[in-house]
């Protein structure tokens, strides 16, 4: 039963999604601002060390992209390396490590095909790919997922 409520409070808090929804993401009460990213990254540029913050309308921080290198690959395509998103939510903080990923600077999506990992301070859960919305924060892991859980204070049964 215990597992049964942990699957249901990850889908709940959007980080997993059931096997068989193919639909997209519905938008959720976090759902940032459609405020433009300025992206610092000329095509054809190597950018190193890149840390872009995202503010909610209240001045607080909400999100933290953090990447090792940064490259445009066109208009709409930038390419990250050692990308680490900070989230910050009602119950914490949330990190997301992705080695390498493409983020569509026109949806906002985020996608990586060399393994990714997403933790808290109470679980921790890896797959070999994943795609990150960032309006919705939505995100979905795919292959070898696997998850471990630190403490079973904050997840409660129903």
């Amino acid at each position: 039963m215990r597992w049964l409520s942990l699957t249901a409070a990850c889908l709940a808090a959007g980080l997993l999604a059931a096997p068989a929804q193919e639909a997209k993401p519905t938008p959720t009460p976090l759902e940032v601002d459609d405020q433009a990213l300025d992206i610092p990254v000329m095509m054809g540029e190597d950018v190193r060390g890149l840390k872009i913050p995202q503010y909610g309308p209240d001045g607080k921080l909400q999100m933290q992209f953090a990447a090792e290198l940064a490259r445009k690959l066109d208009e709409k395509t930038l390419e990250l390396e050692q990308l680490k998103v900070d989230v910050a939510d009602d119950e914490g903080l949330v990190e997301v490590e992705i080695p390498k990923s493409r983020f569509d600077l026109e949806t906002r999506v985020l996608t990586g095909n060399d393994g990714a990992k997403i933790k808290r301070q109470d679980f921790e859960i890896t797959g070999d790919t994943v795609e990150f919305h960032v309006r919705s924060r939505f995100s979905r892991l795919g292959g070898n997922v696997k998850m471990i859980i630190y403490s079973f204070d904050s997840i409660k049964d129903e």
